[in-house]
């Protein structure tokens, strides 16, 4: 008599079992394809030009991915926090990207892992957890077998992988982005003050990733927990209060390191005058640059001699890219428009995969396969955020990060891999709607479906 209960409780138990080896088989799996990208394109030899690297032949190793590892070198090394070579070879105060990444590298560093084939490596280890996260936030979207399909295709989309061997941020930004949807999920589920704590931990991880993701409070958390009409004003604005607490938190260290090293006031970093002067001038306002970036917006020379740090930089850059946004407000809507298009892809497609492997030097295979699976990912997305819907399920967590993508490329410019907030949640929808085709093209395995609360 007591033998029916007991089966009845071991099956979910084992569904969960099966479930947990399948996704770690698919991790490995992810992680391995990762680790032979890298040997498959090796670091370009010190006697490589920009110029001559335009095939997958090689890594060439410079740009934000050389700030990164020499960063978190010299914080290894020499104890310099977050300084940098000027071009006398001075070290100077930088902050041109949030800490977090360069933090990663440097713990590494300080253990002998200090090469840009080990800083790459180890960039691999930790861009392969998008894998689990994204299936455990597909399984709560719409079950196991949806969580492990988000599960395959976060570990196959080159969009999410190709960051990892360029020392590009991103390689942290996608695993935490996958957190940030998982511990919104969990907040939804039972909205309390450690939930909500752990919430803010992760848009905090966020913040000090990409600082566009404080923007996560407006189009994820608000809707999350607006949707619980049950709590009083009081306990919503409570709940919200812990999470932007833990975020201050973690974000405290690092403004008030920056406000005290610089002659400007830094916050966040010193990157947004570049990023602004690099894609607003007639350049980027017209011809087939429209909505991308281009060198010849800038002449950095007019600043050498003056004895600028980043921040005094930074504000003048961004002063003469107002005061060309000012000039041109009537052509603004449109180069905002394209720099949209150009995130989404939707403008000048071919345009983007051309940069991508020939001036971002991220491969043309590797660019080419990311747009083609983008593309075919779309409709299986659509369809999975409306069968979300469908079954009550909320969908700020894959919205917002969609929104917070599309404000940031009109404010700035549209680049490819400025998408990968999107992406991520791209492989979770997309899993939700392929589960979801499944599920009706072979009625009898829907019988088998068994959504996890």
């Amino acid at each position: 008599m007591n033998d029916a209960p007991s089966a009845t409780r071991s099956a979910p138990r084992r569904r969960a079992s099966r479930f947990v080896l399948a996704l770690l088989a698919i991790t490995f799996a992810g992680l391995s394809l990762r680790i032979g990208i890298l040997a498959l394109r090796p670091v370009c030899p010190d006697t490589a030009k920009p110029l001559d690297v335009t095939t997958d032949e090689c890594y060439f190793h410079n740009g934000d991915g050389f700030w990164y590892h020499t960063t978190a070198n010299l914080i290894a090394d020499q104890g310099a926090w977050f300084k940098t070579y000027d071009s006398s070879f001075a070290l100077v105060e930088t902050a041109q990207h949030p800490p977090l990444y360069t933090l990663y590298l440097a713990a590494w560093s300080k253990v002998g892992a200090d090469s840009v084939d080990a800083h790459r490596i180890v960039s691999a280890l930790l861009g392969a957890t998008v894998i689990p996260l994204a299936g455990l936030v597909g399984r709560r979207a719409r079950g196991d077998r949806a969580g492990l399909l988000a599960a395959g295709l976060a570990a196959t989309y080159p969009m999410l992988w190709i960051n990892e061997g360029q020392l590009l941020s991103e390689a942290i930004y996608a695993p935490v982005v996958a957190g940030v949807m998982l511990a919104g999920y969990r907040f939804h589920d039972r909205p309390t003050t450690r939930t909500a704590a752990i919430l803010g931990a992760t848009l905090g991880l966020a913040a000090l990733t990409r600082q566009e993701s404080v923007g996560l409070y407006a189009v994820m958390v608000v809707p999350l927990i607006w949707s619980h009409r049950e709590l009083a004003r009081s306990q919503q604005a409570a709940l919200v209060g812990v999470a932007v607490a833990i975020t201050g938190l973690l974000l405290a260290p690092w403004v008030a390191f920056n406000v005290s090293r610089f002659e400007e006031r830094v916050v966040f970093g010193t990157g947004s005058g570049q990023s602004l002067r690099l894609t607003n001038c007639d350049a980027t306002y017209y011809g087939e640059y429209l909505g991308y970036r281009h060198n010849s917006c800038w002449d950095l020379g007019k600043y050498s001699g003056l004895g600028y740090d980043e921040s005094q930089l930074d504000a003048a850059l961004r002063d003469e890219a107002s005061t060309y946004i000012d000039d041109h407000r009537g052509r603004l809507p449109v180069v905002m428009a394209a720099r949209v298009g150009r995130v989404w892809d939707l403008y000048a497609p071919r345009f983007n995969t051309y940069s991508n492997w020939l001036i971002d030097r991220r491969g043309r295979a590797a660019s080419t396969t990311g747009q083609l699976l983008y593309f075919a990912m779309l409709p299986a997305a659509a369809a999975g955020v409306i069968e979300m819907r469908r079954r009550r399920v909320p969908v700020s967590p894959i919205l917002g990060m969609a929104a917070i993508v599309t404000v940031g490329a009109a404010l700035t410019f549209g680049l490819t891999r400025y998408r990968v907030a999107a992406d991520v949640a791209l492989v979770v929808a997309a899993g939700v709607g392929i589960d979801l085709a499944l599920a009706r093209w072979w009625p009898a395995l829907r019988a088998r479906l068994r959504p996890v609360r």
